[in-house]
């Protein structure tokens, strides 16, 4: 195959960096850069296998928690202060990631998910995947 090579490598898409919301700053009284990246269709799949049956948002949530590179919301240290702070255990990134946010940064977030994966509407999508 002349092409395997491409194949085998393709480009990768860079990650997508932007400040989520001015209430986020660092020591320094600079806004936090968020770092999204682009996921694959293994942890796609993964993803929506491990939430199947609880639903189309907290599916897209755990895919949204997964994506984010900064911060980590799988990082120990972040879950035991969400933990702290709200009173439970906080083990899932996409519970860390309710946690973390208002209603409003949610919804922007959404937004750089969706258009950093190049997603118009992500369900059809999905419901175009269950059926191939």
């Amino acid at each position: 195959m002349k092409n395997l090579e491409a194949f085998l490598n393709p480009k990768k898409k860079p990650n997508m960096r932007f400040i989520l919301s001015e209430d986020f700053v660092g020591e320094d009284g600079a806004p936090l850069v968020w770092e999204m990246r682009t996921l694959s269709a293994r942890e796609l799949c993964e993803v929506r296998s491990y939430y199947e049956g609880r639903g189309q948002e907290e599916t897209t949530l755990a895919l949204l928690a997964k994506s984010l590179v900064t911060p980590n919301l799988s990082d120990a240290e972040l879950l035991r202060g969400l933990s702290q702070k709200e009173g439970r255990t906080i083990l899932d990134p996409a519970e860390a990631l309710k946690s973390l946010l208002d209603a409003a940064q949610l919804g922007v977030l959404l937004a750089c998910y969706f258009k950093h994966q190049q997603v118009n509407n992500f369900y059809e999508l999905v419901d175009e995947a269950k059926n191939s």
